[in-house]
């Protein structure tokens, strides 16, 4: 093991593929090579993101994404007090069309902020629309029942809106971007630069 502040890099040699950890910070990023050109170490992420999360990191997650949470709360509250009282639809159709849009807004400032994820949109996306799957259904089947039972619409969206908050926080941060926190390339100390050997 060779130390090159403030990194310590590992280099093992396996059948024409070279595997280099690289520790910075205290966090570990795992790299594979299949190519080494003249003296060049030629790397594609195996992204597997095995970093230790401090106190203060998760800390942070919580708070960003409470703050867009609510951002995205605000957005889901308008956009359903426009259906509700501009265009005089009914409760289920009020609050998937403002859930919607809240989930597309909370997804994009918390995978570039507070998770400052560089997973696969695609994938990512995948994950949230199959939570969803479950929780849309659920919270509009007790919603409507709810409001059938003569409680207040805005008090059922709150309602729903806590929970919902609680569980897609739970499900961003240990499913959606589990393997990928701080690997976005905003976030330079996650990211340890090509190294020649």
């Amino acid at each position: 093991i060779s130390r090159i502040k403030p990194m310590y890099t590992l280099t093992l040699l396996r059948k024409r593929e070279i595997i280099v950890l690289e520790y910075k910070n205290g966090r570990e990023c795992s790299f594979m090579a299949s190519k080494v050109k003249k003296g060049e170490l030629a790397m594609t992420t195996e992204n597997k993101n095995t970093q230790q999360l401090t106190k203060k990191d998760n800390i942070r997650h919580v708070v960003w994404f409470f703050i867009f949470s609510n951002s995205a709360g605000i957005i889901q509250a308008l956009s359903f007090t426009f259906c509700n009282e501009v265009l005089k639809l009914s409760y289920i159709p009020c609050y998937l069309t403002a859930l919607t849009l809240s989930v597309v807004w909370n997804f994009t400032l918390n995978r570039e902020i507070t998770f400052k994820s560089a997973t696969n949109i695609p994938k990512a996306m995948a994950k949230i629309a199959a939570f969803y799957c479950v929780f849309a259904p659920l919270s509009t089947w007790w919603g409507n029942a709810m409001t059938q039972a003569g409680i207040n619409e805005y008090l059922v969206l709150a309602f729903t809106m806590s929970i919902n908050l609680t569980t897609e926080f739970l499900y961003y941060r240990f499913v959606v971007f589990r393997n990928s926190i701080n690997t976005g390339t905003n976030n330079t100390a996650a990211i340890p630069t090509p190294r020649t050997y």
